[in-house]
């Protein structure tokens, strides 16, 4: 489905010597889509880290009785007043 998304311009600042080295690998007509591929990528890696590191701490049997040991303690929150300073 990705290849019927619709396209939209947008401006991006890079280091001189950045542009230059990657004009001498990638043609002109294809920068953008070179572009796309590299952050595609870069945001599949994240969202597979990111993953990783919540399943690790739902795994984390001490840092689940903090967390419950701070829900009991504070509770929901529900009826402080927003003038409450902590």
């Amino acid at each position: 489905m990705r290849n019927m998304d619709r396209k939209s311009a947008i401006s991006i600042t890079l280091k001189n010597s950045l542009i230059k080295e990657m004009r001498s690998y990638v043609p002109q007509r294809q920068i953008s889509k070179f572009i796309e591929e590299l952050v595609e990528k870069e945001i599949e890696q994240k969202k597979e880290l990111w993953a990783k590191a919540y399943r690790e701490a739902a795994l984390d049997a001490e840092r689940n009785e903090d967390i419950v040991g701070w829900d009991n303690l504070v509770g929901t929150g529900e009826g402080l007043s927003e003038q409450n300073e902590y």
